[in-house]
């Protein structure tokens, strides 16, 4: 039996309080008080996990019930459109082409004097906002328009019609550009090889030559793809650059913070990001409360897309978790992890798989550190169904795992994870001589019954992390091996050897 898609399911549960509310009003304006879509609406908005067999014998001997498909169908149709028009004064993209099918309108009822009018400011919008795609469908209308009229012909439309071709042609190199560059890290991020390293040093150096041709919000959408690049080839100070840079960029530019609100949030995510990467904690701690006013002034105004605003406060918010943690902050921790899973279950299923797995990494670590062995694992389970989707932290969440049930005392079990995790490292290509240390100190510790043995064996663990030739294998393990290790030593808790380290 084909298992029901929970695609209407997961767009209900995106939507925010506003949406919702915007949505009923539309369905009692297009369809009555009463009606079907609503009814259909509420029950699966009142579900926690989807259970489509729930909801048909809820409409049992009703049309819904009956022809449950159509009316899902419907119920999707109608959605789009409700969203469609609530964002249509919120987004100047949706604005300029819901009043360019005005002006096809007015066109088709001969009122040829009129659309020109209405296309001259639409252009003079398209034009602010360098948005030459729309604003070469104006162009051509123009073009059909004028041939109408003839004391209105010029020469003025087919020279613009060229300019914004050229236009979108550069775009289309850069988004080639882009596209390639994303492609390279995504799939060779953890094992990077000297051809990958030349094939993204190549792509930079030609986003660099096209910078100062490209349009204001591509600049800054480049500068994020060149960010992508400098933190490949692990250059964290040109990418803690590049991503300053484009905020001034938005900075200078007020009209574009408020129309592009989004770009807004992916450049002081990468921000926030970067400044945690080269230890810049109070000035990561700036910017997140320079964020959270900027979202606070935003949130479900008319310039919005409220869903993804508050998925980009809520990526910021895991990134200051992850630096909480190195602090051994724990009291800011324990409130930072309740704020992030609450806001984060607002997302199950509706981020890609990419993000899901770098959040649930960050929660699961943030929870061990608080001591929270249990809601771990709950976390690196997410992480681990994902079993090919970001090696790195494939990679750290296998060996938190590990750890994890050590401090659990999951003996019989530690055996069997251990024996799974070196083999889906070795299939992967991934095993490093300290996942060979960390992994003999296990074995030979799993019962923890001889407390003279685990000693020498926690000595030979802390000698590979101290090895230099382990140097690079111990960065990429996200997590604080070194003051686990030395917890061990002295007999004290993770928590405990944290708050020690953070005080020298």
């Amino acid at each position: 039996m084909k298992t029901p898609s929970t695609e209407l399911f997961d767009l209900i549960k995106s939507m925010s309080r506003n949406e919702k509310g915007y949505f009923k009003k539309y369905c009692a304006r297009h369809l009555g008080e009463k009606n079907n879509n609503a009814l259909l609406f509420d029950a699966i908005d009142n579900q926690k996990e989807y259970y489509e067999l729930d909801i048909v014998k809820k409409f049992k001997k009703t049309n819904i019930a009956k022809k449950f498909s159509v009316y899902k169908g419907f119920l999707h149709k109608t959605l789009l459109e409700s969203l469609r028009s609530y964002y249509s004064e919120r987004s100047i993209d949706l604005e300029i082409y819901e009043q360019l099918q005005y002006v096809i309108i007015l066109f088709n009822k001969g009122f040829y004097k009129t659309c020109l009018k209405s296309l001259k400011k639409l252009k003079t919008k398209a034009e602010k906002y360098e948005l030459y795609e729309l604003n070469l469908e104006i162009l051509r209308w123009e073009s059909i328009v004028t041939s109408y009229l003839p004391e209105a012909l010029t020469l003025k439309t087919t020279d613009k019609r060229a300019e914004n071709i050229k236009k979108i042609e550069q775009l289309n190199e850069y988004e080639k550009l882009r596209t390639k560059l994303v492609l390279i890290v995504l799939k060779q991020f953890q094992s990077k090889n000297k051809q990958s390293k030349e094939d993204v040093n190549h792509i930079l150096k030609q986003l660099h030559r096209q910078f100062e041709l490209l349009p204001l919000r591509i600049k800054i959408a480049s500068l994020n793809a060149q960010n992508i690049a400098t933190r490949f080839l692990n250059e964290e100070s040109k990418a803690y650059e590049l991503n300053i840079q484009a905020k001034m960029l938005f900075e200078k530019n007020e009209a574009y913070l408020k129309e592009f609100p989004l770009l807004y949030a992916s450049v002081v995510t990468n921000l926030v990001s970067t400044c945690l990467l080269q230890n810049k904690a109070l000035e990561a701690k700036k910017h997140t409360t320079v964020f959270n006013t900027f979202y606070n002034k935003f949130e479900n105004t008319k310039k919005i897309n409220s869903f993804q605003l508050s998925y980009s406060l809520t990526v910021i918010n895991t990134q200051v978790v992850n630096m909480l943690c190195g602090q051994g902050a724990f009291d800011e921790l324990e409130d930072m992890i309740s704020v992030v899973e609450t806001n984060g279950s607002l997302f199950q299923g509706t981020i890609s798989k990419a993000g899901a797995v770098i959040m649930a990494y960050i929660m699961a670590k943030a929870n061990f550190y608080k001591g929270d062995y249990s809601q771990a694992l709950t976390y690196i389970d997410q992480v681990v169904k994902f079993s090919d989707i970001r090696l790195d932290i494939q990679h750290s969440a296998r060996l938190l795992e590990v750890i994890t049930h050590y401090e659990l005392e999951n003996g019989l079990y530690l055996e069997h994870l251990i024996r799974n995790s070196k083999r889906f490292f070795k299939q992967r290509n991934l095993l490093t001589p300290l996942d060979n240390a960390i992994f003999q100190f296990f074995k030979k510790n799993i019962l923890k019954v001889d407390k003279r043995a685990e000693k020498k064996a926690l000595g030979e663990l802390s000698a590979a992390i101290e090895d230099s030739t382990n140097k690079e294998y111990v960065e990429q393990f996200d997590f604080d091996l070194y003051t686990w290790v030395q917890s061990k030593h002295q007999s004290i808790s993770f928590r405990d050897a944290l708050q020690k380290s953070n005080k020298k």
